[in-house]
């Protein structure tokens, strides 16, 4: 059981990661769709 939760937390973090990244990512897009208008 307790393995089972560490995995779980490992994948929620890495799920988390990720979704910063991609908004990290969107952000960075729209400051450049700005700054070329």
């Amino acid at each position: 059981m307790v393995g089972l939760s560490v995995t779980n937390l490992h994948l929620f973090r890495e799920e988390k990661a990720k979704f910063l990244f991609c908004v990290e990512f969107i952000q960075k897009n729209e400051l450049l769709l700005t700054h070329r208008e």
